[in-house]
């Protein structure tokens, strides 16, 4: 009787076992477990960007979702490219295919850039000169002001390379090329020269220069470069903005000597002008 009862609690107990399994399941898909089988593999194959669970980015999204490199590397394979040619023109025989190599690299910075800058305006031809002393200028390029001041005083620099390098000293604005330009300015006949010189000492703005400044600003027998000079004082003594300072300060589009010159002969002439209808 007793050996009866024990087998039929066992069996009991083995069907309840069995039961509970059963019933198991449901309970766990209600929580959101996933079962065992197909459905199981189903639930663990995870949608691009997102992990298993669908609640945050996975890795492999993440990292799906990072912008391709190519056109990184496409963007340093044009700048090379650019750089090889420029490279190469510089060494053709024909100064025009020189100046076209400069063209291309003029918004690409790069110490090979400079370096080309820095023996293009050493170049046999003038016209090669003056481009590559203006985009240095408005490159900013102080590396490059000893090597100006030095070039300025060369006796087999052109006259019209004089200029645009005073002017550039001034764009740059690098206290470096200050005494460069107080000799040009005492040195200078013309009053083109002067004029532009007196302008480079305003926007360098050294007070090493107020000396020579307040001579030319009341014996020089132009009236330009009388009012240039006053105009460079005031810039010294923080009365006028600096055009260098303001274009260290906010990137601006390029703009040759040549241009800067033409201004400045275009507000002349209306001042001029305003002034003989004053009279």
């Amino acid at each position: 009787m007793w050996s009866f009862s024990a087998r039929t609690l066992a069996g009991g107990l083995v069907l309840l076992a069995c039961a509970c399994v059963l019933f198991a399941h449901p309970a766990h898909a209600q929580m959101g477990i996933p079962l065992p089988g197909p459905q199981m593999q189903q639930s663990q194959t995870p949608q691009p960007g997102v992990s298993p669970n669908n609640s945050m980015p996975g890795v492999m999204g993440a990292m799906s979702s990072l912008p391709a490199s190519g056109g990184f590397n496409q963007d340093v394979a044009d700048k090379d490219s650019k750089i090889a040619d420029a490279q190469s023109a510089q060494k053709s025989d024909d100064p025009v295919v020189r100046l076209e190599g400069l063209d291309k690299i003029i918004p690409i910075s790069d110490p090979q850039v400079d370096d080309l800058l820095i023996k293009a305006m050493t170049d046999s031809d003038v016209r090669v000169q003056v481009k590559a002393t203006d985009i240095m200028a408005e490159r900013h390029m102080a590396e490059a002001v000893p090597l100006m001041g030095q070039y300025l005083f060369m006796r087999t620099t052109p006259e019209a390379e004089r200029l645009h390098l005073v002017s550039a000293l001034g764009s740059i604005g690098d206290p470096r090329g200050t005494i460069a330009v107080i000799h040009f300015l005492e040195k200078a006949h013309d009053e083109e020269g002067r004029g532009t010189a007196a302008f480079a000492l305003g926007e360098l703005g050294d007070p090493r220069a107020r000396d020579l400044l307040l001579k030319v600003a009341s014996e020089d027998r132009s009236a330009k470069v009388r009012r240039l000079a006053q105009e460079a004082l005031a810039k010294i003594d923080g009365e006028l903005p600096r055009a260098s300072a303001q274009a260290a300060q906010a990137p601006r589009a390029l703009e040759t000597t040549d241009q800067r010159l033409a201004k400045f002969r275009e507000m002349e002439a209306k001042m001029q002008k305003e002034h003989i209808q004053d009279q």
